[in-house]
């Protein structure tokens, strides 16, 4: 035990600690390191940005080859989820627990703050004929090849099957865990939006006739349709399921739907220009709509973003309650055309083409509370320019467009049957 205690004191004198700066969420800050009896103990400071009272504080020790996260660490203190924004906060480890006794390497910290949007694996379809993966916490990239360009995604409730629906009118199914992939299945004309009712039936939008197809993920069949109006896209359903929220992409008005009679019984007018996707928070006290702008005076316009007379999308945020539109969003630049939301709704996630560059598409990190953008994440370039691909920008043929975004918030890894 003497021997250990001096190894502890010698190698706490050399401890290196990695600490991140994350200036758009709560930041760990002056980080000490020390030894009280034969406990290591170290001491930080959590700010927070705007609105921010707490946050996620993850340890990991590195001794020697191992690397050690917290819950395989005997540690007590100010670590883990809901953290309080202020000084003074501490950390304990029992290391004698958890090293040999003639334990005699380097110790490495490493004490950071994770918010909430950093935490999952986003699915990314486009106009190239593949979806794009990526790691929101260190921003690694991957793809699954899907062979036709897709207008809109939906992951499965347990994350393991990938639903893609094409410009064509078909949806196959992927499984996450194998990578194995359905043949096409047609069900409509322009596939767009797609959301779960609440019998597991997946309700998908039709930009060519305006209907709602209903997919039925067991038979793997089409199971019902019905109209809507001229041209659906967004579709999202209310938190007791009787009522789906579906948007009329050219008319810039939401539908209001009753599910049991697959009925229009209302319309939110005058929403925005020209809508693409929309998203209710997981409260399901808002629906948020986004609106490309690609449509002026009932002739398209801009599309594109970068064509002469293009503006920024905006999202447009209705209260579910009153059913008026509540808010507009305009921080997000390009063509907006989806939402995706973090499980505590602290984040939305606004997909966006031609951001952060004109040959790119990107997912923004917006803070619902103070609306402003935190980060953005290129969910194309990145990937083609470390594969040295070109693609051209005055056509749709495979484009770096975005269409559709759903993130998996309980993995953590890109599945292994992903392209790298």
């Amino acid at each position: 035990m003497k021997r250990l205690i001096m190894s502890l004191l010698f190698v706490t004198a050399a401890l290196i600690l990695t600490i991140p700066s994350m200036v758009f969420a709560a930041e760990v800050k002056n980080v000490t390191v020390g030894q009280v009896g034969k406990n290591a103990v170290a001491t930080y400071d959590l700010g927070g940005g705007e609105g921010e009272t707490e946050a996620e504080v993850t340890v990991t020790i590195t001794a020697g080859n191992d690397r050690l996260t917290s819950d395989k660490l005997h540690l007590t203190g100010d670590f883990g989820k809901g953290v309080k924004v202020g000084t003074g906060k501490k950390i304990v480890w029992d290391a004698t627990k958890d090293l040999p006794a003639d334990f005699d390497g380097d110790l490495s910290w490493s004490v950071e703050s994770i918010a909430s949007f950093q935490k999952g694996i986003a699915y990314v379809a486009g106009h190239g004929g593949h979806i794009a993966v990526i790691n929101l916490k260190n921003e690694d990239v991957a793809f699954i090849q899907t062979g036709k360009p897709l207008f809109g995604i939906l992951l499965s409730p347990d994350g393991n099957t990938i639903f893609g629906f094409t410009g064509d009118g078909y949806v196959k199914e992927i499984s996450v865990i194998t990578g194995i992939q359905t043949s096409w299945i047609k069900l409509g004309k322009k596939l767009h939006g797609s959301a779960f009712a609440p019998d597991g039936m997946i309700w998908t939008t039709d930009m060519n006739d305006g209907n709602i197809y209903i997919y039925d993920p067991k038979t793997h069949k089409l199971s019902d349709s019905f109209s809507v109006s001229k041209s659906t896209c967004g579709v999202s359903f209310s938190k007791d399921g009787k009522t789906a929220y579906i948007a009329d992409m050219p008319g810039g008005f939401i539908n209001i739907v009753d599910v049991d009679k697959k009925r229009v019984v209302n319309t939110i007018k005058s929403v925005g220009d020209f809508l693409h996707l929309s998203r209710t928070n997981h409260s399901y006290t808002e629906l948020w709509q986004t609106d490309g702008k690609e449509l002026k005076n009932g002739k398209l316009f801009g599309v594109g973003y970068a064509d002469r007379g293009g503006v920024d999308g905006t999202v447009q945020i209705i209260d579910t309650t009153t059913l008026k539109l509540k808010n507009v969003i305009t921080v997000v630049s390009g063509n907006i055309t989806d939402i995706d939301f973090t499980p505590d709704d602290r984040y939305a996630l606004v997909g966006s083409r031609q951001v952060p560059t004109i040959d790119d598409s990107g997912i923004s990190i917006v803070d619902t509370k103070t609306e402003k953008i935190l980060k953005t994440y290129s969910t194309c370039k990145k990937c083609h320019d470390e594969k040295g691909v070109t693609v051209q920008q005055d056509t749709d043929s495979g484009r770096s467009y975005l269409s559709a975004i759903q993130v998996n918030w309980q993995q953590s890894d890109i599945p292994n049957k992903a392209k790298r």
